[in-house]
């Protein structure tokens, strides 16, 4: 009997209910007793449960069994309420306690047929669904982020597009139904060239909280810069197990993957994949043969993929595309979230690119009545103070004291001192993550430095020459001939303002014909003192400028020369 089968008993469904009235009849003639203090759920059979859960009768529960296709036998817990049913009658139930009793439908006829029942809109989860764009508060809060996973102002993005990086988001609490409903919107756009291998994604249900198992290896390797440049991080996920995507390799639970089926292959696949934690596999090695459904989901078009989860299994529908359904014994209490890997590179290029995906939408509905389908946490929650006795005194000194507003002023500070420190201790995750950014970033700008700073001093090394000192006394002698230019300009602005004064003074003092003559021939030799300077000016710039653009005609063939003598010797 499971760890559930202890709890206290739940409402009974008003649709069993129903189903126990109609069919009571036949009840009678076909349920023959098995045992009358043992269940079925242990045997020597190999025989499994379809369905379990709690707050059921003898009545309501044998009616669940003959409301489900395909059903023969039932368990029932007298004392808590537990409901087993099985497509297999077992000969000797193994399993005592609790009040248990064993039964199977025998009759001449075939068990009456199941009851259709209407599906239900469903509940919608806030606490495990996100919308679009992403709020920033609740994912924060509610679940965990690591890798390339990064919310934008439209989407949450899950992988940008970069071979040998992993990123996940696990919700942090679990499901508490296993009658549910997911539904998910998400854009993969492919690369122009497909070179990497082993790259996927998918989405899980699982048994474990992976937002505690993977947090410790995430900080430590996922995000280490050293190990990220030399490309060892991932040793630390295979030595943990977690060989598919980031995911443990003999996980409990139901994921659905996204593959590409190999390196420089374009046939992508859909398939749904389970695992009791029996089994272990690894995407490099191979996985079992789950029967995925081909389906091109990386058109760079949103793909709509629904999931419903029943007691007994899971089915898949792709809107427009092709469908899928497992059997499962699916139990509440499990963890949704998403892992992807940007696959192994296959070319050794800083320009290689994977699949780029987008999540834009997840809705996660309960559909069981009867379970509370999830529970969060309430930011900023107030308690509410309980009542006031009858009986209890009002302090009257101290609502009548002159201190009444000092006491009031205090206890304000004091309320505000503990929202300041509420918040402060919420945002330390955030600020944590950004300091490890910056530190990431300016770790990435060092070795950037470093690594131009040694190819200049290979390109000295190959040519013999000390090219930056080279370069820096071209830009000097540009900036001396740009200041002698700049110099000789000035200088004929002036001297050319000195003839404009020269004429206006002439024109004043011009009153006889000897005074103008005089002026006129101090003009004239100024003017040609000017015209000569202008010359001699001129030839100088003509010479300066002649000189400069061969040596840079010069500079730019012995350049080229090195250029193609590093071309032929594959240096560059």
């Amino acid at each position: 009997m499971d760890a559930a089968h202890t709890g206290l008993r739940r409402p009974m469904a008003l649709g069993y209910l129903c189903i126990a009235a109609l069919v009571s009849g036949a009840q009678a003639a076909g349920w023959v007793l098995i045992s009358d203090s043992a269940a079925c759920e242990v045997n020597n059979e190999k025989i499994e449960r379809t369905f379990g859960n709690i707050g059921f009768t003898l009545e309501t529960c044998q009616a669940k069994c003959l409301a489900t296709t395909g059903c023969k036998a039932i368990d029932l817990y007298k004392d808590n309420g537990w409901c087993n049913i099985y497509d297999r009658a077992c000969s000797d139930p193994k399993k005592t306690g609790g009040g248990a009793v064993s039964y199977k439908y025998e009759a001449d006829e075939a068990p009456p047929p199941a009851v259709p029942v209407a599906e239900t809109p469903g509940t919608l989860l806030k606490g495990h669904s996100i919308g679009s764009p992403p709020l920033v508060s609740a994912l924060a809060n509610d679940w965990f982020l690591a890798g390339t996973v990064i919310p934008s102002m439209k989407n949450l993005i899950l992988q940008p597009g970069v071979p040998n990086r992993l990123g996940y988001i696990w919700s942090k609490y679990p499901l508490l139904t296993n009658d549910f409903e997911v539904e998910f919107e998400i854009v993969t756009k492919k690369s122009a060239e497909r070179s990497v291998k082993d790259d996927g994604f998918a989405f899980w249900y699982v048994q474990e909280n992976m937002s505690a198992a993977v947090e410790n290896i995430s900080s430590t390797h996922l995000h280490n810069q050293e190990e990220i440049i030399a490309n060892t991080w991932q040793t630390a996920y295979v030595a943990e197990k977690f060989d598919i995507w980031g995911q443990r390799n003999n996980f409990h639970g139901v994921g659905v993957l996204f593959t590409n089926s190999g390196q420089n292959k374009d046939q992508p696949t859909v398939g749904v994949l389970t695992n009791k934690a029996d089994t272990s596999w690894s995407v490099s090695q191979g996985l079992p043969d789950y029967e995925p459904k081909p389906y091109d989901f990386r058109s760079g078009n949103k793909v709509t993929i629904k999931l419903r989860f029943r007691p007994t299994g899971i089915k898949m529908d792709i809107v427009g595309g092709p469908s899928q359904e497992v059997k499962y014994d699916v139990r509440a209490g499990g963890y949704i979230g998403f892992s992807i890997f940007g696959g192994v590179k296959g070319k050794i290029e800083g320009a290689e690119r994977s699949d780029a995906v987008e999540l834009w939408k997840l809705d996660v509905k309960n559909h069981d009545a009867a379970a509370k389908g999830e529970d969060m946490p309430v930011p900023g929650a107030v308690t509410t103070p309980p009542d006031k006795a009858p009986e209890e005194k009002t302090d009257m000194l101290g609502a009548t004291s002159g201190r009444k507003d000092h006491r009031e002023e205090s206890e304000a500070i004091k309320e505000l001192t503990n929202m300041v420190f509420k918040l402060v201790v919420e945002s330390q995750p955030m600020r944590q993550q950004t300091m490890r950014a910056i530190e990431s970033l300016g770790k990435r700008v060092t070795v950037m430095e470093q690594t131009f700073e040694n190819l200049k001093v290979e390109l000295d090394k190959r040519t013999g020459h000390k090219l930056g000192e080279e370069f820096d006394a071209i830009k000097k002698e540009l900036t001396s001939l740009s200041d002698v230019a700049s110099t000789n300009t000035q200088e004929r602005h002036k001297r050319l303002d000195t003839l404009h004064e020269d004429i206006a003074h002439v024109h004043k003092s011009a009153t006889s014909a000897d005074n103008l003559d005089h002026h006129l021939n101090k003009l004239t030799q100024s003017n040609q003192r000017t015209i000569d300077s202008l010359n001699t000016e001129h030839q100088k710039m003509f010479g300066v400028s002649i000189a400069a653009i061969a040596f840079i005609v010069i500079a730019g063939l012995s350049l080229y020369n090195k250029f193609r003598c590093w071309e032929k010797k594959h240096v560059l």
